[in-house]
């Protein structure tokens, strides 16, 4: 989850938590907001999944830098995209609180 100018953006991952346990969708917004600390992690093997996962993503993204664009891919692009807007790599939700409006 990331709060931008007052603007809360979810993930997946959030969403599905929110379907398991609405109160860690409200933990993890006052973490987004910077009204409560992160919480610590307090599992090695799950620290280093994240650092794993983490170096992957980047590998990835730095390789979508890298190659050129596919021409197979152009029929399923948005005039948007084939203008030249970036490419999303992938999708969020977003909730617009009344205070940014």
């Amino acid at each position: 989850m990331l709060d931008n100018k007052g603007i809360l953006y979810f993930s997946a991952t959030d969403l599905v938590s929110h379907l398991s346990c609405n109160h860690l969708t409200q933990l993890d917004a006052g973490v987004a907001r910077d009204a409560r600390a992160k919480p610590k992690s307090w599992n090695l093997l799950l620290e280093v999944l994240r650092k794993r996962g983490g170096r992957h993503e980047q590998a990835y993204l730095d390789h979508l830098e890298e190659a050129p664009p596919s021409p197979r891919l152009a029929g399923w692009t948005s005039p948007s995209d084939r203008a030249g807007a970036a490419m999303p790599v992938f999708q969020n939700t977003h909730l617009t609180t009344a205070a940014s409006r």
